[in-house]
């Protein structure tokens, strides 16, 4: 992948694209077609996963659901962000605040469960991907197109991949069943440091807790 290169004035400069704050950065508007997201702060491990995607990026791009970043935005040396291209401009998340047609859900719903197939297919047919799963899985973090419903999923640099070490996640917390969980399934889903690695039995289980949405008949 590229590199851009590029300095906080200039990023400062920069409007917002997504007006809500998230935990880890800030969403800009960088282009008519990209966004950037500038990171509040950045360790070992956010690298060393954004290093990980890069390695991997031939084989994650084949699932074009995927909204991989396409460069990494370095000041002064140091990586400060990801750019990304736009994706579909409304999320699953949208849906819970508006009156939804069951059909229409039922479609987007089908289309992240092909996903998560393909990526099935990929580790045990294809013997590649074996070390990605999408982990923090969840109505934000998928993109709807609200025409034809296909979807895409974004904050892929939050994944599980490669030997990196597991990002906070909105399903997997399981904070009033976290002993029973820990002592009877921990071979389904294994922690490490006191937090779930995400797999895909854990991939799964985020995706049986997205439809929380009302809809219309």
């Amino acid at each position: 992948m590229e590199r851009l290169y590029t300095n906080e004035k200039q990023l400062e400069k920069l409007p917002l694209y997504y007006q809500n704050k998230t935990s880890e950065a800030t969403i800009l508007d960088f282009s008519k077609t990209e966004i950037l997201k500038h990171f509040h702060w950045i360790n070992e491990n956010k690298v060393y996963t954004l290093e990980e995607i890069e390695h991997q990026e031939e084989d994650l791009r084949l699932v074009k659901e995927l909204l991989i970043f396409k460069k990494i935005v370095l000041v002064n040396s140091q990586v400060k962000g990801i750019l990304i291209d736009k994706g579909y401009n409304a999320n699953l998340a949208d849906f819970k605040i508006e009156k939804v047609n069951f059909n229409d859900l039922i479609m987007v719903l089908q289309n992240i469960g092909r996903v998560l197939h393909t990526l099935h297919c990929c580790r045990e047919q294809e013997g590649i991907l074996k070390t990605f799963f999408i982990g923090d899985l969840h109505e934000g973090n998928i993109l709807v197109d609200r025409k034809t419903k296909n979807i895409q999923i974004c904050d892929i640099d939050s994944c599980k991949i490669g030997s990196n070490q597991p990002f906070p996640t909105k399903y997997l917390n399981f904070y009033n069943k976290y002993n029973y969980v820990r002592k009877n399934l921990k071979n389904k889903y294994p922690i490490q440091n006191d937090r779930f690695i995400p797999n895909g039995n854990s991939d799964l289980y985020c995706y049986r807790q997205i439809p929380k949405i009302k809809v219309t008949l």
